[in-house]
């Protein structure tokens, strides 16, 4: 119901009116309410309904998880820390790895496919001429980026040569993520 009020910034006590001293609710769409939109109104409506509201007090932000109704990145973290991302196990490998946040973020968009590369810019409407910027043979994919390339292909070895590591290379970016799994567990040989 948000996404239709018209007053997105109005407080609690700007949205509640007294008429004939009664409390009522003006929540102000922008539009009148479609037939789908009537239950979550009416679920709104419902919830609101035990709200009781103190006239001397000012509206303020209220954080549940602490005693004192602060806001804290502690307690929003150990919330965080409690919820499991996604049942797909490739999610839960990447965020729960030992790496760099930002590295977490490219691999997770990775696996979904999502970064942009020029075959995924296209899908979206966006004319352009579907080649690799580094090999400039191939069509730029997810896999052909980060894999397949021979440019990616050279640094992979370089850097797993450093390591000893003899790795086949994966046919997506799940299966990479998946030999990551466990660390005691080498790459498939």
């Amino acid at each position: 119901m948000y996404r239709i009020s018209s007053v997105k910034t109005a407080t609690v006590r700007q949205m509640r009116k007294t008429v004939n001293r009664v409390q009522e609710w003006d929540l102000g769409f922008r539009r009148d309410i479609n037939d789908w939109e009537v239950e979550e109104l009416s679920n709104l409506l419902s919830a609101l309904e035990v709200v009781h509201l103190d006239d001397e007090e000012e509206d303020r932000l209220i954080w549940k998880p602490e005693s004192d109704g602060e806001f804290k990145v502690s307690s929003f973290n150990k919330i965080l820390m409690t919820i499991r991302l996604d049942p797909n196990p490739v999610f839960n490998i990447i965020w729960e790895a030992p790496i760099p946040y930002k590295v977490c973020f490219f691999s997770w968009e990775a696996s979904l496919h999502k970064i942009h590369t020029q075959d995924r810019l296209q899908r979206c409407g966006i004319t352009l001429v579907n080649r690799c910027h580094m090999c400039k043979r191939a069509c730029e994919t997810v896999l052909h980026l980060l894999f397949t390339c021979d440019f990616a292909s050279k640094v992979w070895s370089e850097f797993l040569n450093l390591f000893g590591v003899s790795w086949v290379f994966p046919n997506s970016v799940e299966a990479c993520v998946l030999s990551w799994e466990s660390p005691n567990k080498k790459p498939k040989i």
